[in-house]
């Protein structure tokens, strides 16, 4: 999005797909709406168990939101145009990529996640092979 510090005219409007709550958010920008979802869902341990980091990780409920508004107002996005499709279109923070090789030479990598903020952020990268973590 051009700018997701500002509210968008209309709010942000998302329907959780498993609740059906809608969050209206007309008094909240972007940041409010991902922190207002993943509390929401928090206190919903039957559709949404705590297990399941997914639901609960802030970028990927962002690129949920995202995806929604796009269909309602694609004149919000970056480089727009009618033959992209929105996930060449949307500007977001992604997940890190893992480093290519290890100092071992092996390719795997598993995600490290910060044991501080409920395991949703990726901290670094541990390799499958000799264990080593490196940072992101």
């Amino acid at each position: 999005m051009k700018n997701n510090k500002k509210i968008i005219p209309a709010g942000v409007p998302f329907t959780d797909e498993r609740t059906g709550r809608v969050f209206d958010a007309y008094q909240m920008g972007l940041r409010e709406t991902v922190k207002a979802i993943i509390q929401h869902r928090s206190s919903n341990p039957t559709f949404y168990p705590p297990g399941d980091a997914k639901w609960f990780d802030v970028v990927e409920v962002r690129q949920e939101i995202l995806r929604e508004v796009y269909k309602k107002r694609p004149d919000l996005f970056v480089g727009f145009n009618a033959s992209s499709s929105p996930q060449r279109v949307m500007v977001s923070a992604s997940k890190p990529a893992a480093p290519s090789t290890c100092q071992c030479g092996s390719t795997e990598f598993d995600p490290v996640y910060c044991p501080t903020c409920s395991g949703r952020r990726v901290t670094g990268f541990k390799c499958q092979n000799c264990g080593k973590v490196s940072k992101k």
